[in-house]
């Protein structure tokens, strides 16, 4: 589930073109939390406590979910 989450709309040089994105804190069932990149359609309202799902590992080792 989503902790602690924000939206960049501004991305850094690193991340140019991707923005806007969210990061957020996610809280595994298994009881541990990670920080990831998380999938989800701009006009899609993210809330704390939102059930997710793992998405995939991108070529650069970044965890992405998206919403369920």
């Amino acid at each position: 589930e989503i902790h602690p989450f924000t939206t960049f709309r501004v991305a850094p040089v690193e991340f140019e073109g991707q923005g806007p994105y969210d990061i957020a804190v996610f809280k595994l069932k298994e009881g541990p939390k990670i920080t990831a990149r998380l999938t989800a359609e701009e006009s899609r309202k993210v809330e704390m406590g939102a059930p997710v799902s793992f998405a995939k590992k991108d070529e650069n080792g970044v965890c992405w979910f998206k919403l369920a």
